[in-house]
């Protein structure tokens, strides 16, 4: 297929009645147990939290790029390509939970360009957020997908804690069986 010929899937910017609001990274909280590290977000006054789950190393990386100073990050290359093609990432929008995952859109405007059209990306946000904290994003949320997310964290808690606990008879017997060989595998 050639270039001519691909066409160029657009994303369309999610629309709610509900207003939108600024969140600033406050921290990334690393569990000792099973469960994923978290970027905790807040509005401006505190009283709102967003977890994101997050990768490991996508972890490690973001906590990179929350201290000032380092600039030696792995995404230095993308940043470096973004200027070259005159593009900047300027949000991060929470939109979506399917689920135990968060998606974003991500907007990228061009630079020097304001009658240029802004370029949306739709992500897994485990997958994007060291690379939004390094490209300075703003990020956005709603209230109820906060709430949503807040509370799928305490179950996602609650189950880590009961497998800690053995406290899950009947889930690690399913899950014994589960991981047994099929007959018809090799």
């Amino acid at each position: 297929m050639t270039a001519a010929k691909r066409t160029r899937k657009t994303v369309k910017v999610v629309e709610t009645q509900e207003p939108w609001l600024e969140l600033f990274p406050s921290g990334i909280a690393i569990n000792s147990g099973l469960g994923r590290p978290l970027l905790i977000l807040k509005d401006k006054s505190g009283n709102e939290v967003l977890p994101v789950w997050m990768h490991p190393l996508d972890a490690g990386v973001a906590m990179a790029e929350m201290q000032e100073g380092l600039g030696l990050t792995p995404h230095v290359v993308t940043r470096k390509i973004l200027e070259a093609v005159q593009l900047a990432c300027e949000s991060c929008t929470f939109v979506e939970l399917v689920g135990h995952h968060q998606y974003v859109q991500l907007l990228f405007r061009p630079l020097g360009d304001s009658q240029a059209a802004p370029q949306i990306l739709k992500l897994r946000a485990d997958e994007a957020m060291s690379f939004c904290l390094q490209a300075k994003a703003r990020f956005f949320s709603t209230a109820s997908y906060m709430t949503r997310c807040r509370a799928l964290q305490a179950d996602l808690g609650t189950l880590e804690e009961n497998l800690q606990n053995g406290q899950l008879s009947a889930l690690r017997s399913e899950m014994e069986n589960s991981s047994k060989k099929n007959p018809y595998m090799m």
